[in-house]
């Protein structure tokens, strides 16, 4: 009698093991199918976080301001003391404005004087900055000083 419990006992076991890894056996071909997927997309993220990277290396500050539409920059009135005013709030130096703007510093000056009036891809950059913010402004600034 107890050879034949033995005996059920061991091939019940047997049984349970067969179906058991019946029922396994597919989930660990998932499994592994889709730690190879993660693997390669881990791969895909790294390789675009590290073109993002390099391409916003490249970035100028003028490409960071979004360009007017033509009616937009014609209902615009841009004055020499709207120039200066703004200039004032943003709390930068004829210099530093001229940067962002890709102008020279005397050039701001002739505008905020009204001897001379901006251009209109100077205009648009110039009215564009009315939406930006003090803070943008500054880390587009930082941004493009150069690393010594």
């Amino acid at each position: 009698m107890v050879n034949l419990q033995k005996a059920m006992h061991e091939m019940m076991i047997r049984v349970a093991k067969r179906e058991s890894n019946a029922k396994v056996r597919p989930l660990e071909k998932k499994i592994k199918e889709l730690n190879l997927a993660a693997r390669l997309m881990r791969k895909l993220i790294d390789r675009q976080q590290k073109e993002i990277l390099a391409l916003s290396k490249n970035i100028t500050p003028e490409d960071k301001i979004q360009p007017l539409p033509p009616e937009a920059l014609e209902k615009a009135r841009l004055t020499p003391k709207l120039i200066a005013m703004l200039r004032k709030k943003l709390k930068l130096s004829r210099k530093d404005f001229g940067k962002l703007l890709g102008a020279a510093s005397n050039t701001v000056f002739l505008w905020e004087s009204g001897r001379s009036k901006p251009r209109d891809s100077y205009k648009a950059k110039i009215i564009s900055f009315r939406s930006l913010g003090k803070r943008k402004i500054m880390e587009m600034l930082k941004e493009d000083k150069p690393k010594s």
